[in-house]
């Protein structure tokens, strides 16, 4: 697990990506892989985040980058669909 905070998403995911790229060489030179179909980037923020490009090895395994979740977004819109019922 990786984590950073700020106010400056460009910082933040390039501080994020280099210690993917990190992690990825570790494990790459002790013969460990990454589950990356399961491997998401969750993102906490009030505002709609737009994808920010993290990978792993520069790709996941169907050659996209990391998915995004940005989590207080997406629980919001739960939350307002559910008393809109």
């Amino acid at each position: 697990m990786t984590a950073k905070s700020g106010k400056n998403l460009d910082t933040i995911t390039k501080s994020v990506q280099e210690n993917l790229n990190k992690i990825a060489d570790w494990c790459n030179l002790w013969g460990f892989k990454i589950s990356l179909n399961k491997t998401v980037a969750v993102i906490f923020s009030q505002r709609r985040i737009p994808d920010i490009g993290l990978s792993i090895d520069n790709k996941n395994s169907s050659g996209d980058e990391i998915a995004n979740v940005n989590f207080f977004y997406n629980i919001a819109h739960v939350e307002a669909s559910a008393y809109a019922h």
